[in-house]
């Protein structure tokens, strides 16, 4: 019992080195971390790490030949060529994507890798494969990043703290998800940290539309276990176990639905349904019930009515032991509200990554921080925090 609840610890500590990154003093937003773009739209980004895959994306403004070269060495580099996949259509064109589907790579490994078009331009970086047996992982959890000023400060954090991957909670545009011109807020201008460390991403109500489904959703539905719309997905890193949750339906659909004081009609509830119950069956699963961590991150977080509505029952009775959520550009940490689960599931609300000014209130010994939230536990705008590497400290 003993030794495990050693491990546990650790891997509580190393889930609770998502770094909450809004305390960044903010900086212009402007393609960064690349000498010469070219054709490159987007990209080259990671996506869907696992003990033995990556899939490398990238965009071109015009189809072409266009390869990727990886290895850990000189020695064993592999040279392949990736087909052109048309995508949605902007301003009447199809867009132009590339999709490396790298397979039978070594757990645990780093390996570089230099994408090349025909036309000459090249794009160089380099990434780690998820660890196979690890006691502890290290990731990053970012939400509302949104026009991204802070994108300099985050990439130099990023490189700083070495993440295995990072968990971005929804909200990289400040528009919509039906405006491609939006993305290159996050896929142009976040920093070198996105051609070296692998994003796996929630659709925020800004996101949702043909454009994240094209950047994002394709490849994490072919990649992860996914329900029908690719938009919720498990994973699994070590002996934690990662659910990551469209709240668009409650929060966005029947929110919109119910406005004016009506019911949301059938067709709605069928689609608000089918988050949740996919949520419940999976966190059924075997991988789930033997993890020894669990961690769900949606958009909309526990201080949505229907948020709670929906999810704190599923994500309790199914061991839950974080989750992560962001909209409201305010940090908060909750305890169950149930007092036999307490701080065995906790509720956790980014801040805004575009800002400063990140301290956090965790109030008095003998005073609430709310008075209507009694297992309210801090406030504030969000900050950064992690653990060192044998996870003997974690702040949150």
């Amino acid at each position: 019992m003993a030794k495990k609840s050693s491990r546990m610890r650790r891997l509580l500590s190393g889930a609770l080195s998502a770094v909450m990154l809004a305390t960044l003093v903010p900086s212009t937003a402007s393609a960064i971390g690349r000498t010469d773009t070219g054709s490159f739209l987007t990209g080259p980004y990671l996506m869907t790490p696992k003990t033995n895959g990556m899939v490398v994306v990238w965009e071109l403004d015009k189809p072409m030949k266009s390869t990727i070269t990886y290895g850990t060495s000189d020695a064993d580099k592999k040279t392949l060529e990736v087909p052109v996949e048309e995508g949605e259509k902007f301003k009447g064109e199809n867009m132009h994507m590339y999709r490396a589907r790298l397979t039978d790579l070594t757990p645990g490994t780093t390996y570089t890798y230099k994408v090349e078009t025909e036309d000459g331009q090249t794009v160089e970086g380099h990434f780690r494969t998820l660890p196979e047996n690890s006691d502890e992982i290290r990731f990053v959890v970012v939400s509302d990043s949104h026009r991204f000023e802070t994108a300099t400060k985050v990439s130099d954090m990023i490189a700083q703290f070495d993440p295995d991957f990072i968990l971005h909670t929804g909200d990289m545009v400040e528009g919509t998800g039906s405006q491609k011109d939006q993305f290159p807020y996050w896929f142009q201008n976040v920093g070198s940290f996105l051609h070296n460390v692998p994003v796996i991403y929630n659709s925020g109500n800004h996101d949702y539309g043909v454009y994240f489904d094209e950047y994002v959703t394709k490849v994490q539905k072919e990649q992860y276990k996914s329900n029908e719309t690719g938009r919720n997905v498990a994973f699994d890193c070590g002996p934690v176990h990662f659910d990551m949750l469209d709240s668009n339906p409650w929060s966005l659909f029947e929110l919109n639905s119910t406005a004016g004081g009506g019911e949301a009609d059938a067709a709605t509830k069928a689609v608000v349904n089918e988050s949740p119950d996919w949520l419940k069956a999976d966190l059924a699963t075997d991988n789930a019930k033997k993890a020894d961590f669990r961690v769900v991150t949606m958009h909309h977080p526990f201080e949505d009515d229907l948020t709670r509505k929906y999810v704190p029952p599923i994500v309790e009775n199914g061991n839950v032991n974080i989750m992560f959520s962001g909209h409201t550009h305010l940090y908060s940490r909750y305890a169950s509200a149930d007092p036999k689960r307490g701080a065995d599931t906790l509720y956790v609300t980014q801040g805004d990554a575009r800002i400063g000014g990140g301290k956090i209130d965790t109030g008095k010994p003998d005073q609430r921080l709310g008075d209507n939230y009694p297992n309210l536990l801090a406030t504030g705008k969000g900050r950064y925090a992690r653990s060192n590497r044998q996870g003997r400290s974690a702040d949150l």
